[in-house]
């Protein structure tokens, strides 16, 4: 059985198109496909997908490529996958914090948040009623919610580089997505796609600026009242 093709971008979350070429060893051909059926190979004539004529494919939205590799006795591979996520910028809300401010100061800290256009930040014990940071806790939770569209990027800049004190390194776990930093820098990066995220505080940080992008995909409505039987009338608020 041949390896499975390769792709030349790793699957993720991207701000622009993508081109992607594919591999395979040598003595075997690719078959893909780009609407998310599986290629098969059973002979010259009966097969699932395209032959991969060696071009790099360019992906301009959202796709998930599918991809086997077939050698000279007509074995093929397993199905190789990977998903692009392409998307759209809205905008972007940037939260400095020697504007917006919470209500607690470092005398009484405790839960606090900070909303600004349809983005809120919250600390489960912090401070963001300071001169020119917000301070989160060790053990406390960081938190990024968007009423209107979903949050695609998010930029935290702390007061100290790296995993030291007071760092961007300091936040870790996110509840969904993927977070990144630099150990020179005192800027930490979420990649995602969601209306919300969270992330633990192992020490103290303090956090000058936050900003935040959004797609155009509106964020999908919450109800009060889950699914399920009921015997009498309900009210339901969205």
């Amino acid at each position: 059985v041949p390896d499975n093709p390769t792709f030349s971008v790793p699957a993720g979350v991207y701000f622009e198109p993508q081109t992607v070429a594919l591999s395979a060893e040598a003595g075997t051909f690719i078959l893909y496909t780009l609407n998310g059926d599986d290629p098969a190979y059973t002979d010259d004539t009966h097969f699932t997908g395209t032959k991969y004529d060696g071009n790099p494919l360019s992906i301009s939205a959202t796709t998930t490529v599918k991809a086997i590799a077939v050698n000279s006795k007509g074995k093929s591979s397993f199905v190789a996958s990977a998903t692009y996520n392409i998307v759209s910028i809205q905008g972007e809300v940037v939260i400095d914090a020697t504007e917006s401010k919470g209500s607690r100061p470092s005398s009484d800290p405790g839960d606090d948040q900070v909303i600004k256009d349809g983005i809120t930040v919250a600390v489960s014990n912090g401070c963001m009623n300071l001169t020119d940071h917000y301070r989160c806790y060790a053990d406390a939770s960081f938190t990024i919610t968007s009423t209107d569209y979903n949050i695609v990027k998010v930029e935290i800049t702390c007061t100290a580089n790296g995993d030291a004190k007071y760092g961007p390194g300091c936040l870790v776990q996110p509840s969904t997505g993927k977070y990144s930093f630099e150990p020179e820098s005192p800027v930490g990066t979420w990649i995602g796609q969601a209306s919300s995220f969270t992330l633990s505080a192992t020490k103290q940080v303090r956090i000058q600026k936050i900003v935040v992008t959004y797609d155009d995909t509106p964020v999908a409505p919450t109800f009060s009242l889950k699914e399920g039987l009921y015997f009498n009338t309900q009210q339901v608020e969205s």
